[in-house]
């Protein structure tokens, strides 16, 4: 039986909504499993390392879906 893999990604994404922005780093640590149809995640953990700007912006663009769903 193969071992689980572990791969590691950086991110860098910002969130724009009119003139807010909000930009996260973090590193993602992805645990994979191998199966008969190749390897899959299992898990994944995200460790925040820095953050800028205006965290609503989030919740201000998930009440224009929900709006928008209306």
């Amino acid at each position: 039986m193969l071992e689980p893999a572990i791969a590691r990604s950086h991110v860098r994404a910002t969130h724009w909504i009119d003139a807010r922005s909000w930009t996260v780093g973090a590193s993602y640590l992805h645990r994979l499993v191998r199966t008969p149809g190749g390897w899959r995640v299992s898990t994944i953990a995200i460790r925040r390392l820095y953050e800028k700007g205006d965290r609503a912006v989030l919740a201000a663009a998930a009440d224009r879906v929900d709006a928008a769903a209306k």
